[in-house]
């Protein structure tokens, strides 16, 4: 009769094992998610401050101007976003320095384009030193061929920057009200 007993015990310890096992998964995923979370809020919150703008076209006067990709066209699309979600500010007296900037970087090689977007988070602090300064925390990029489409190399900078918007916002989105 002892050994129906062994075996129920045996297969009672063996589920309060496996279950024990996932739940210790689900609070490894748990932690997993809490800590992505945080990376993001770490990226890219500001609490909803402004930021100034940036955008840099290479070769300047090369294939960019050759298919109507100007830094003139880049900067207009960049800081129409930028005003639209309500966080421009201007380079010369809105945004305290050290501050955070939005750089757009648009570079052409024959038929090839690499785009990227990156968002420098300023006011971060060395702890040892004290001393303030800016930090890359965000970086989207795209690389391909232009086919000597100009709209097509504009499409994409425009998705990657309100790509970066949406996830500020998303971080920010207490504190933008």
């Amino acid at each position: 009769m002892k050994r129906p007993i062994t075996l129920v015990v045996a297969v009672a310890a063996a589920f309060l094992a496996v279950a024990a096992v996932a739940g210790a998964q689900d609070s490894t995923d748990d932690i997993l998610s809490r800590a992505l979370e945080g990376r993001g809020r770490f990226q890219l919150f500001t609490g909803c401050a402004r930021m100034r703008t940036r955008v840099i076209v290479t070769p300047d006067g090369d294939n960019g101007d050759r298919y109507g990709v100007t830094w003139d066209r880049v900067r207009n699309l960049v800081e129409s976003r930028v005003r639209a979600a309500r966080l421009y500010g201007d380079v010369w007296s809105d945004v305290p320095e050290p501050s955070n900037w939005l750089t757009v970087y648009v570079w052409f090689s024959g038929l090839a384009v690499f785009i990227e977007v990156e968002f420098e988070k300023g006011r971060l602090a060395d702890p040892a030193s004290g001393l303030e300064g800016l930090a890359q925390t965000w970086r989207h990029q795209r690389l391909g061929t232009h086919g000597e489409d100009g709209s097509f190399v504009m499409q994409h900078v425009s998705e990657l920057v309100d790509e970066f918007i949406l996830a500020y916002l998303r971080v920010n989105e207490d504190a933008c009200g």
